[in-house]
Order: structure tokens, then C-alpha cells, then sequence
């Protein structure tokens, strides 16, 4: 849920975050992947999201990673009845 244009509060986690930009990498503790730049955080707990990990749950997202996934979301844990899709990388 959005608190206003620079503060966020997420389901994952207990303390609004706020938007930064950073030049610094850091971990994602949504998809897990390093990222830089813009992201939401909590300094009080060393939590970090990616700007996009950081949107409403049921907006489809983009991931880099998967260019050709276009309906991405993101969740706190498997949906029920998940299976998991394995892709052969193309060479």
C-alpha cells in the first residue's frame, strides 16, 4: 500500500519503507536477487526491496532475468496448486 510518494507499507514486512536511490548494491529479500538503484527500505531492520518487488502484490511485474515472462507477481509464499515451470536456456 502506497503512504505517499516515497513510503510504502508492504505485507512482508512489519515497518513502512521508504524509496531511495542507492549506488551501492544490496540483496533483495523479495525475489532474493542483488539490485541497484531505486528500492524500498528499512533501516531499522537491514530490509530492502527492489522498486519493483515493492508494488502492489497483485501487479504484474517485469523481471530482467525473464524477459520473456510478462505476467510476473509477487508472493510471500508458493501459491496453492503452484507447479514450477523449468525453461531449457536457449544457446
Amino acid at each position: 500500500m502506497i503512504i505517499d510518494g516515497n513510503h510504502i507499507s508492504h505485507e512482508s514486512h512489519r515497518h513502512q519503507l521508504k524509496l531511495e536511490d542507492t549506488k551501492f548494491p544490496f540483496r533483495c529479500d523479495g525475489d532474493k536477487v542483488i539490485g541497484i538503484g531505486k528500492r524500498y527500505t528499512c533501516t531499522a531492520c537491514n530490509f530492502d526491496l527492489h522498486k519493483h518487488c515493492g508494488v502492489d502484490p497483485d501487479t504484474p511485474m517485469f523481471h530482467p532475468l525473464m524477459p520473456k515472462c510478462k505476467n510476473l507477481k509477487f508472493c510471500l509464499r508458493p501459491p496453492k496448486n503452484a507447479t514450477i515451470a523449468m525453461h531449457e536456456p536457449s544457446l
